[in-house]
């Protein structure tokens, strides 16, 4: 009897060391999956952090090449279509920029003043000595002003846009007409190109009669207001460029919207159309700034983040462990005790 209890002691402190086991291997997994998904999420969000500098950093530059041409307008009471385009040409800002797909000067034009503008700009041989005899301000309207495209770079094979009228969208207008009281840029937002029908974006920048306007009262920035400079881009070629044709964000999938609200109608970019971002358990919603307005990003993990496969491995290399070292324990002990009950 008392051998029987011996016995009996024996086993039950066997199978709590196996138990003991067991529960260290699964906290050694738990622990070291803590580890290794927290060093997950940091990498997430430093690449994160470094691709959103990235398309801030270069944002800001396409904003302030844009601005420089801004400037060059706002300096000269009157700006020909000639100097227009030996200005971008000689500055290289759509060479520089790729996505700019064009740049456009805006006029502002008052019911009084159409038949006169138009005549000017159809004898207008500074570019052209065949001139432009079908310019005319369209769609046709009858309205107090209207916001006519009088100059664009590059030319070539957009000629139709000329005279068009960027008030007779509802978009467009409603940027224009924020853009004029507050003298700041305005984004109206994704936008259908006039010439592809393709979607894209754009920024307006106003110019008024005098320089210190946008100090001024609100009622006199209206008043004061001669027109735009309006930068149109190609949203995906713009943003491919801005990662280059070397990604250095291979893990990572984003997409861009016009604002918070996101939504295909809303959807400026998606870098990787193959791929769905409500699929991966990893994301975060980030935005880009545009002169006091916002883009919305959101940026999820397609990938290991840089993990070498022993690294994405070895939770799982820590349970195999213990739990092969567990049962090879048990085994062990209840061997030696079979072989004790055989030899009394």
């Amino acid at each position: 009897m008392y051998r029987s209890a011996l016995h009996n002691r024996y086993l039950v402190i066997t199978f709590t060391i196996f138990f003991v086991f067991l529960i260290a291997t699964l906290s050694a997994y738990k622990i070291t999956l803590d580890v290794v998904q927290q060093e997950s999420r940091n990498r997430f969000y430093q690449e994160v952090f470094e691709l959103k500098n990235r398309l801030q950093t270069r944002f800001n530059l396409y904003i302030l090449s844009i601005n420089g041409l801004h400037g060059f307008v706002d300096a000269k009471k009157l700006v020909t279509r000639s100097e227009w385009s030996t200005y971008i040409k000689q500055s290289g800002i759509i060479e520089k920029y790729p996505g700019i797909s064009s740049l456009i000067y805006i006029e502002r034009v008052t019911k009084d003043s159409l038949n006169s503008f138009e005549k000017s700009n159809r004898n207008d041989t500074s570019l052209n000595p065949k001139d432009y005899p079908d310019f005319k301000v369209y769609p046709e309207s009858n309205k107090e002003e209207y916001f006519a495209i009088k100059y664009i770079e590059p030319l070539e094979g957009k000629e139709q846009t000329l005279g068009y009228d960027f008030s007779s969208e509802e978009k467009r207008n409603k940027a224009m007409e924020q853009s004029r009281r507050t003298g700041m840029i305005t984004f109206p937002g994704k936008i259908t190109n006039i010439i592809t029908q393709k979607p894209g974006f754009g920024i307006f920048l106003p110019f008024y009669d005098t320089k210190q306007i946008i100090k001024n009262s609100e009622s006199e920035r209206i008043d004061s207001l001669r027109g735009f400079i309006y930068a149109a881009f190609r949203a995906d070629e713009m943003f491919k460029t801005i990662i280059g044709q070397n990604d250095p964000f291979p893990n990572l999938d984003f997409e861009i919207y016009e604002n918070g609200q996101l939504s295909a109608e809303t959807l400026l970019y998606d870098h990787d159309p193959k791929h769905t971002i409500s699929d991966s358990h990893l994301q975060t919603k980030e935005t880009l700034d545009i002169d006091g307005q916002t883009l919305t990003i959101l940026i999820c993990n397609k990938g290991g983040l840089s993990f070498t496969q022993s690294q994405q491995a070895l939770p799982w290399i820590v349970l195999a462990s213990g739990i092969s070292i567990s049962f090879i324990f048990l085994g062990l002990f209840l061997y030696r005790f079979k072989q004790h009950l055989i030899n009394h």
